[in-house]
């Protein structure tokens, strides 16, 4: 059984944890830190009220899942899709990988540039204000919906967006 301590360098591999095999030293495997198929659920109490006469729209915050993030977003059949995407990334090489796995995503929903907010992978507080600059919640006309597919930050983010349309409070 591999023993679990900390890496010494990144993992090469996007989506990947790396572990030291405990029988030989200075070893490092690369291990799927994911598995199986997401589900969409909401949080009991925090759903809002999706009004059916409002076209349904979905800010996405992406990350390295992005086939498990498209199939989400084709279960649901969003009207539009405006994507929250990690720029600066943790590291240089994961913005090319994020745009590499939701490529097909972006193509599929015809996501024009104004709608791609880029905000640094690890800061809340600049994507919350990327969002709002960005403008891309139409809560007049669209009920909006948060996918947190992404970083933790930009997952909070989402999150507290939604809390404050349920709540109708300012943050």
């Amino acid at each position: 059984n591999p023993a679990w301590r900390p890496p010494r360098r990144a993992s090469r591999e996007p989506g990947t944890v790396q572990i030291y095999k405990s029988d030989s030293v200075g070893q490092l495997l690369d291990v799927p830190f994911t598995v199986g198929q997401w589900n969409a659920t909401a949080i009991p109490f925090l759903n809002g009220m999706p009004d059916a006469l409002k076209r349904k729209a979905y800010v996405v915050s992406v990350g390295f899942e992005g086939i498990k993030t498209a199939r989400v977003l084709a279960r649901e059949d969003p009207d539009r899709v405006s994507i929250l995407f990690p720029d600066p990334g943790s590291q240089p090489q994961y913005v090319e990988e994020t745009w590499n796995r939701n490529a097909e995503i972006i193509e599929q929903y015809r996501i024009p540039t104004e709608q791609i907010v880029r905000a640094p992978a690890g800061d809340a507080v600049a994507a919350w204000k990327a969002l709002t600059k960005a403008n891309i919640e139409r809560v007049e006309s669209e009920s909006v919906y948060y996918l947190c597919g992404g970083t933790k930050a930009h997952s909070r983010t989402c999150a507290a967006r939604a809390l404050r349309r349920i709540f109708h409070c300012n943050v």
